[in-house]
């Protein structure tokens, strides 16, 4: 098995890198480890998908390992390393990444927690306030490395005893995504929890762009002399390379004009398409996943049977095929991989659904020409 090679870590981190399928460093990785462990302050842009959260975890973890949480006052339990995420399934894939991260490290070396929207804040307060006791969830202790969404932080802040007084422990602040998380109005809130913590932490700042709306939180959040580690360049955002489609059709075809859009990108990329469909709710994406499979080319080999995501789980199965379809309710919770080779058994459709759509298209015909005519040229 190949092993990346990663100056100034330790070989457990390193282990669990390489078992987590990493055979080097993305250049984003690469870049940013000596200076995040010289404790330098970074604004980091790169792309999504170039290895961002390990970038960020490895040198953050180990800076950790190297040193002892510093003593608070009245022996509160610091909160030592701080990331900002935008949603709470992006959250839920960093605390999967520093799971994986940690797991060769000796038991209770290092702790992780989440505070995310989306659930009870009972038991976060119990997890987090050592004055509660005798309920369902025990007091945790020193957090090493705590995931949070703004507005759960803030309230905790606001309102469970003794939480502010741990932030004063804080040495790293990392800001994930930080475009996005303006982009869902955390500004004020980033800006409130940034007043919080000591001045004396290190600040890293991961983004895909860096609009000029984010140059004011940069300059509260970060040291002056920070360093920038750019793998973007000049190059153009990645939706604007991606050809942009509207299509235009009556409710009742809607079911047609969804199959025709995937088998349409399933022609134009046999072997490696990968389509993400979203849909109004859940109960409409189990609708989808148990009838049309027959509208959809039977010639990629099999895929993996439907497969449904929990919110407890990363937001993608752990190993996807080359080429998959995934169809997930809004918000994304939860996706169902879906097969594109027929089952043995096809559910039928009901007439109504398909008005003039003979009962089984072969997937060497090609699309009625009623599909064909719902979709329109890019715009």
């Amino acid at each position: 098995m190949s092993r990346p090679t990663a100056p100034g870590v330790r070989e457990a981190l390193v282990t669990a890198l390489a078992d987590a399928g990493v055979a080097e460093l993305t250049p984003i990785q690469t870049g940013v480890l000596p200076h995040v462990l010289a404790g330098s302050d970074v604004l980091a842009k790169a792309k999504t998908g170039t290895g961002k959260t390990f970038a960020f975890l490895m040198p953050t973890v180990e800076r950790l390992l190297r040193s002892d949480a510093a003593a608070l006052p009245g022996g509160v339990d610091p909160v030592r390393a701080l990331v900002l995420s935008s949603a709470r399934e992006l959250g839920t894939q960093i605390f999967s990444q520093a799971e994986k991260l940690t797991a060769g490290l000796p038991e209770g070396s290092f702790t992780t927690e989440t505070i995310m929207g989306g659930s009870s804040i009972t038991p976060q307060r119990e997890r987090l306030d050592p004055a509660i006791v005798g309920n369902s969830c025990d007091y945790g202790g020193r957090i090493d490395l705590m995931i949070a969404t703004p507005g759960r932080l803030i309230e905790h802040i606001n309102t469970t005893a003794g939480f502010a007084a741990r932030l004063a422990g804080c040495e790293v602040l990392i800001l994930d995504e930080c475009d996005q998380l303006l982009d869902g109005g955390f500004q004020q809130d980033i800006e409130a929890i940034v007043a919080t913590l000591p001045t004396t932490r290190q600040t890293l700042c991961f983004s895909a762009t860096v609009p000029e709306k984010m140059l004011s939180v940069l300059g509260l959040a970060m040291r002056v002399d920070h360093v920038t580690v750019d793998c973007v360049g000049d190059a153009p955002p990645s939706h604007a390379l991606i050809a942009q489609t509207v299509v235009v059709h009556s409710l009742e075809r809607s079911l047609l004009a969804l199959y025709a859009s995937i088998r349409n990108e399933m022609a134009a990329r046999p072997a490696d398409y990968k389509i993400l469909a979203f849909l109004p709710t859940a109960r409409q994406a189990h609708l989808r996943t148990s009838s049309p499979t027959h509208l959809l080319p039977s010639s990629p080999p099999p895929h993996p049977p439907l497969l449904p995501i929990l919110p407890s789980s990363p937001s993608f199965p752990p190993c996807l095929p080359a080429s998959f379809l995934l169809l997930a309710s809004f918000p994304p919770f939860p996706p169902f991989l879906l097969p594109t080779s027929p089952p043995p058994l096809l559910p039928s459709f009901p007439p109504c659904l398909l008005p003039s759509v003979p009962p089984c298209l072969p997937s060497s015909s090609p699309l009625p020409s009623h599909l064909n005519s719902l979709l329109l040229p890019s715009v």
